[in-house]
């Protein structure tokens, strides 16, 4: 299983509509949250404080294995 670490690349899942966008995890909390940089399509960063891990709207997960 893999642990969240501070410089890792996740996916954040940023609408109810299921639009996954890129995220970098910058903290790692106490409560098995994670605050992450996140980015719309546009290239606009997006600072997203205390996600919990999960696929639905609101969460982060490991990009899929190719």
């Amino acid at each position: 299983m893999q642990e969240p670490t501070i410089g890792r690349i996740v996916h954040y899942f940023m609408s109810e509509t299921g639009s996954v966008r890129a995220a970098i995890i910058v903290k790692v909390n106490d409560d098995d949250t994670v605050n992450l940089a996140a980015w719309t399509r546009d290239g606009v960063q997006l600072p997203v404080v205390g996600v919990k891990q999960g696929s639905e709207y609101g969460q982060w997960n490991w990009p899929p294995r190719v």
